[in-house]
């Protein structure tokens, strides 16, 4: 008996439209390994033939086919993701470059590095670097600081006067003093809300930009400068704080180991020693004339925490450094009995005992000090005797004079003046 055995074999068409790199499913071509994408289904989805002479296969040709029959030695193998083995150090974030063979690392605020390997200092602790200086990262959480011209030390925390003409700090109010003419002069650098040869007159116009975030900048008659009205969110000297910071003292605001103390959102400095300012940014001189910035006999007056020169005749400028007449003795300009000589088109004052200073306008011997230091002021044997305005000697008999330096014969009276037989 024959058996005939009927095979119903059901055939299902699938649709495939091939696309040669016009549809945008394989454009650009997601097969790996030279493989040819093909584009299903209205582009929707699509498929990859992988080359024959390589063993690989998967959707995208991004599988190593290994057979146990026969060996292969690929020319060229897909490589693993370069983010596979986590580079990426304390927490940071590998991204896959462009052309996959590569790799990139984000690191957080607090490391830095191709591998964020590097401990970043500085982000964490901005206190490191004092004076506005700036804090350079080092390899292993070392640092340095790239201190400003006035400050030097590991950690810029050591103040440098300025030298030559610019020692004496004539510039006020923050300014910048730039020595000229190899020290003969300089000039003052104001900030934006002061003007001046020395930068002590506050603006009363408003410079623009003064004030940050559409803050409004007017002049305060009562505290002598500009000061800016801030919108609601922001607040600070110039609005540039914004309100509602979780602690406005974290940035390290105040200089010069200035305290910080939060004041809403805002901050608080108050300032150390011989500095001021709303951050504690200025340094003041309680006697700047100590350092005698008058020139050519000027007289300096310490004024609040700066200085001014009265300068002799023939001389002007802010420290009388400029000379306006020649023959300067013509105009008398040493005090109490100093003599003066010319010297070029400059004088010297040479001062009578007692007085000192360019102009012989400092005492340096006061009256009630003179007997002290000369005991021997009054000759003969004369007794001196001072007081807080003049001194006087009283002199002995047959002695007369201002110093007693003058012999007298004493006339006897009528009636005989000594006792006893005396002569």
């Amino acid at each position: 008996m024959l058996c005939r055995l009927e095979f119903v074999v059901l055939v299902v068409l699938l649709t495939i439209s091939i696309v040669s790199g016009q549809g945008d499913i394989c454009n650009p071509n997601p097969c790996l390994n030279n493989g040819r994408c093909i584009a299903l289904n209205g582009n929707i989805d699509f498929y990859c033939v992988c080359p024959t002479d390589i063993p690989v296969g998967g959707k995208r040709c991004d599988q190593l086919l290994l057979e146990t029959t026969t060996t292969y030695r690929p020319t060229t193998l897909v490589t693993p993701s370069p983010c596979a083995s986590y580079p990426c150090l304390n927490n940071g974030v590998c991204t896959v470059s462009q052309f996959g063979n590569t790799y990139t690392c984000t690191c957080g605020a607090y490391f830095y590095g191709v591998r964020c390997e590097h401990q970043n200092r500085c982000s964490y602790q901005p206190e490191l670097c004092q004076n506005g200086a700036t804090c350079v990262p080092g390899i292993d959480g070392a640092y340095s600081c790239r201190c400003t011209s006035s400050y030097s030390g590991a950690n810029c925390q050591q103040f440098n006067p300025p030298t030559g003409i610019c020692s004496s700090m004539p510039c006020k109010n923050g300014a910048t003093c730039v020595a000229l003419n190899n020290n003969a002069n300089y000039h003052c650098t104001c900030p934006a809300a002061y003007t001046g040869s020395t930068c002590s007159n506050p603006k009363t116009t408003c410079p623009e930009d003064y004030c940050t975030n559409n803050g409004q900048c007017t002049f305060d008659y009562t505290l002598n400068r500009l000061r800016c009205a801030c919108p609601g969110t922001f607040s600070g000297q110039f609005c540039e704080i914004p309100i509602g910071q979780s602690n406005a003292c974290s940035s390290f605001p105040c200089f010069n180991n200035g305290s910080c103390t939060p004041a809403g959102g805002s901050f608080l400095c108050t300032c150390k020693g011989t500095y001021l300012g709303n951050q504690c940014q200025f340094r003041y001189d309680t006697k700047p004339c100590s350092s005698s910035p008058c020139k050519n006999g000027g007289i300096c007056t310490n004024v609040g925490s700066g200085y001014q020169c009265q300068c002799s005749p023939g001389f002007q400028g802010t420290t009388c450094e400029v000379n306006t007449n020649v023959g300067n003795c013509n105009y008398t300009p040493c005090m109490n009995g100093g003599t003066c000589i010319a010297s070029g088109n400059t004088f010297v004052c040479a001062c009578p005992f007692g007085y000192s200073g360019g102009r012989c306008e400092e005492q340096t011997l006061t009256p009630n000090r003179i007997c002290d230091r000369n005991p021997t002021l009054c000759k003969q044997g004369g007794t001196c005797i001072s007081n807080s305005t003049h001194f006087q000697c009283v002199c002995r008999p047959g002695t007369e004079g201002e110093y007693c330096e003058k012999n007298t014969t004493i006339s006897c009276y009528p009636t005989n003046p000594c006792f006893n037989g005396g002569t």
